[in-house]
């Protein structure tokens, strides 16, 4: 079994051949393309970990070849080493922009190896979380559902109105039964009977999510005979969605029951197929500058170097609000800016797939119903995301906020005075039971509202003091246009980190120009 798989194109087919003997001597699987659209198909038709080409000094050249090779979903995991034949024409930026790992000068076989296989090992790991992608939106179209009763009358019943819903149904008529479904089938829901067999569900739950604590996201909806539904109190701990009554009406029982498959399984269901969908086409990740008669939104963003992080920014129009997000991934923590790029992608999707699909009546809803959804995520919950997110309604003249991580929010009047909201939440996918608040303020001609990533309080110098926040604060209570003020801020992070950065640093501006 080969190590990992090269595809390789270079013009000077000599070099090619070295390359290829080097990879063939280490057991790596190595194919030879004629030309750069070869190279691509290669790609397209199988799993390859890196491909090598020719560095191109123009970059317009350079950056063609990349989308030629980068076009598919297929190539998304794939790799670029640039080959580099004349070491003295590459500059320092080209080596911080690119990261030495993608680059190799000379063909020291130590060297070739050791570069092929560390970006091998990244194509593996990126290939794992498309997987996992993949899976969920797999298993969000999984239709099962599990009930445990044993009063075949109301089993008829409930069956009948789950089946109408096209849903997949099984049944269990004790517990040990049960146990033997749960271990062989994954369920979306399940609705057992407080009682069965003068068992109680609520032990049986408690004993099976021992087992297998994962167990416990499954939702659980609890049916009960009359009079015994305040036995409820006594599930505070497990997670259960809610309870149905045997004696209501049919039509009553088909009403919640309704309710609860839209709660716990359409939703989710949507958001995750509108993200793969996204995902498999290209939606692009990163909103640019925005300009209107009423606000003007610009947008710097510094890259940490040489492994930018996970930083993205959204702006929305929905009815009369702009919506504008700054959220990040921590990058650095995974050390490639191919998996922070990977999770900020996915996390991107999915705030812009709930968007689409619901309205939300507050900002601090909204990062709610992110937090829990990430929560139930295994895929990004792992990374502890963060965001600040922001409704401005024009019509209302009314601004929203709510912060979940270490984002700063500073508003300038006209007059010149500074507002920092403080109301901070925790990092996304802690907890399901976090809250986050929602700060609101009047929206008025010549405010000026400013968003800060992470990065920009915690930027440091050569001697490895922080930044300033009042020089910050300066800057942006000056008498300047809004250009000036972020080319100052631009300035200023430049001058202070010496062009080094620690993280990626973002600053958005949006300036109310007349309302």
């Amino acid at each position: 079994m080969s190590v990992f798989k090269a595809a390789i194109f270079l013009e000077n087919t000599k070099r090619a051949k070295s390359i290829a003997q080097i990879l063939h001597r280490n057991n790596c699987e190595v194919l030879l393309a004629q030309s750069l659209s070869e190279l691509s198909s290669l790609i397209k038709k199988e799993i390859i970990d890196v491909a090598v080409i020719k560095f191109e000094n123009d970059k317009k050249i350079l950056g063609n070849n990349i989308r030629i090779l980068k076009d598919s979903l297929f190539s998304v995991s794939t790799q670029i080493l640039f080959d580099v034949e004349d070491r003295n024409s590459i500059k320092a930026n080209d080596i911080i922009f690119f990261g030495k790992d993608s680059l190799v000068f000379n063909l020291d076989e130590t060297e070739i190896l050791s570069k092929l296989f560390n970006l091998s090992q990244k194509s593996k790991k990126i290939r794992n979380k498309i997987q996992e992608i993949e899976e969920a939106y797999s298993e969000s179209k999984n239709k099962k559902i599990l009930i445990i009763d044993n009063d075949n009358n109301f089993i008829t019943n409930l069956y009948y109105i789950l089946q109408a819903k096209s849903f997949d149904i099984a049944v269990a008529k004790d517990f040990d039964a049960a146990k033997l479904e749960i271990a062989n089938s994954k369920f979306k829901i399940i609705f057992s009977a407080y009682n069965v067999n003068q068992k109680n569900a609520l032990d049986f739950w408690r004993e099976i999510i021992k087992s297998d604590n994962k167990i416990k996201k499954i939702p659980l909806v609890l049916i009960f005979n009359e009079g015994e539904e305040h036995e409820i109190i006594f599930g505070y701990d497990l997670n259960i969605q809610d309870y149905i009554i045997k004696n209501y009406a049919t039509e009553s029982i088909k009403a919640k029951i309704e309710n609860i498959i839209q709660k716990n399984f359409d939703e989710r269901k949507k958001i995750l197929a509108t993200a793969y969908e996204n995902y498999l086409n290209n939606v692009a990740t990163y909103n640019q500058n925005l300009s209107s008669k009423i606000f003007d939104l610009k947008i710097i963003n510094k890259i940490y170097s040489p492994l930018p992080g996970g930083e993205f920014f959204l702006t929305k129009i929905i009815d009369d609000n702009l919506v504008f997000i700054l959220a990040d991934i921590m990058g650095k923590k995974w050390s490639s800016w191919h998996n922070a790029k990977f999770y900020a992608d996915y996390f991107y999707r999915i705030i812009y797939s709930m968007l689409e699909i619901k309205k939300f009546d507050s900002t601090g809803i909204l990062t709610e119903e992110i937090n829990k959804f990430i929560c139930e995520d295994a895929k990004i919950s792992e990374v502890f995301p963060s965001c600040l997110i922001s409704f401005f309604n024009f019509k209302n003249k009314k601004m929203q906020l709510s912060i979940a991580g270490d984002f700063t929010a500073i508003i300038v009047d006209k007059q010149k005075e500074i507002d920092m909201p403080s109301d901070k939440g925790l990092l996304l996918g802690l907890t399901e039971e976090t809250s986050y608040e929602t700060y609101e303020s009047k929206i008025l001609s010549g405010n000026s509202y400013f968003f800060l990533s992470d990065g920009c309080l915690e930027a440091r110098n050569l001697q490895g003091n922080s930044i300033n926040l009042t020089k910050i604060l300066t800057i942006v209570a000056s008498n300047q246009n809004n250009d000036e003020l972020l080319n100052n801020l631009t300035k200023l992070y430049e001058s202070f980190s010496s062009q080094y950065l620690e993280d990626d640093i973002t600053i958005a501006n949006l300036f109310i120009n007349n309302l």
